[in-house]
């Protein structure tokens, strides 16, 4: 996990490139997300899109994630 709000369940994965240039990784990556959604957690997987062109965007998807676990 990148950054996590244990109490509202909500956790950031980073989905930077070596992610998809790397099977081994990006495996690791789905069987972790799976594990993550089968213990309750909501995950918010985040771009560099999102960090420079899309911010606005991503900051909504993050207050209606922490939101829909108050």
């Amino acid at each position: 996990l990148d950054l996590a709000y244990p109490g509202a369940g909500v956790c950031f994965e980073y989905e930077g490139e070596h992610h998809l240039r790397d099977p081994e990784q990006w495996a690791r990556d789905i069987r972790r997300h799976e594990m993550l959604v089968e213990r309750g957690w909501r995950i918010v997987r985040v771009t560099k899109d999102d960090l420079y062109r899309h911010r606005e965007e991503l900051f909504t998807r993050i207050r209606l994630a922490l939101a829909a676990r108050d």
